[in-house]
């Protein structure tokens, strides 16, 4: 169950909401994103112990709902160690473009 909810983490909007706000400068892009079209960021280095830091804080959460059990309780913590070179060149690239109804929007 711990596995699968790192996995959910991964695929979970709200949780990589939090994640970006503690990795990133969101009023610094959306600034660079007025100017350019397209921005390339550089995954931060910090980013397995953010995860680390959001599994351990919300596992024992999950786990009751899991388990249907509001008693239960564990001292599991996860350590996330990705090696430097593990992505070839790790970058996160974002795109303003402007929709047909004149507004503009934001894809990452």
């Amino acid at each position: 169950m711990m596995v699968y909810y790192l996995f959910f983490m991964l695929d979970n909007e709200k949780i990589i909401s939090q994640l970006a706000e503690k990795l990133f400068d969101k009023e610094a892009i959306e600034k660079e994103l007025r100017v350019k079209k397209k921005i390339e960021l550089p995954v931060p280095q910090r980013i397995s112990s953010e995860l680390e830091r959001l599994f351990n804080e919300n596992i024992d959460r999950f786990m009751r709902y899991m388990l249907g059990n509001e008693d239960f309780s564990s001292k599991v913590k996860l350590k996330l160690e990705v090696p430097q070179d593990f992505f070839p060149s790790p970058k996160i690239i974002i795109r303003s473009k402007d929709e047909p109804n004149g507004e503009s929007s934001r894809n990452c």
